[in-house]
């Protein structure tokens, strides 16, 4: 199990025991979006491990209130991030804490968390936010990226559409000419 070093590292998790995102935020400000969010779990001074929730959420505010706050008893919302694209982002989330062996499945009230995990003094709560924020923004750029290269496609599209009618126009226009050559001849060659 990961520990905080004894070198005062606690001190550096003291400041999420007893603080709330709400403090440095406004509520409204989350309800109805996409966001990944963190949250603290708990400390367990006899393994000297700090517990963590990571989540994604619509209603990150209603969740952390009616929820989370009912069966975690200290949770405290400590990280918030809006994010397009959540599912992927969990699963890198999950992939990455794992590949650390920091996820754990811990029991809070009657529920079992899978997406609990701890830190180490090498990899602290500020690493996983920095972490996320880069998943994110990589994330974005990618999708940013692809919707680039489809609008450029879209308007290659209506360019050869274009072309393709101004070709049929000319045709039609070349054969309406042909047409009345024909029926001036034709006229011409009735008159004679």
């Amino acid at each position: 199990m990961p520990k905080i070093d004894n070198d005062g590292q606690y001190d550096h998790y003291k400041k999420y025991i007893n603080t709330n995102v709400y403090d440095n935020t406004y509520f409204y400000k989350y309800e109805g979006k996409r966001v990944v969010y963190l949250g603290f779990c708990d400390y367990d001074s006899t393994t000297n491990t700090v517990y963590w929730k990571y989540g994604i959420s619509r209603r990150v505010g209603q969740r952390d209130i009616d929820e989370l706050s009912k069966e975690i008893k200290k949770f405290r919302l400590v990280y918030v991030r809006e994010s397009t694209d959540n599912d992927i982002i969990e699963v890198q989330i999950k992939k990455e804490l794992k590949y650390r062996s920091l996820l754990v499945t811990k029991k809070f009230g009657r529920k079992s968390f899978t997406e609990i995990f701890t830190t180490t003094s090498t990899f602290t709560i500020d690493n996983v936010k920095e972490m996320i924020d880069h998943m994110i923004d990589d994330n974005d750029k990618c999708k940013k990226s692809n919707e680039l290269l489809l609008a450029e496609e879209i308007t290659k599209q209506k360019q050869l559409e274009l072309h393709n009618n101004e070709t049929i126009l000319k045709y039609e226009q070349e054969r309406t000419r042909q047409l009345e050559l024909q029926i001036k001849l034709n006229e011409m060659n009735k008159s004679i």
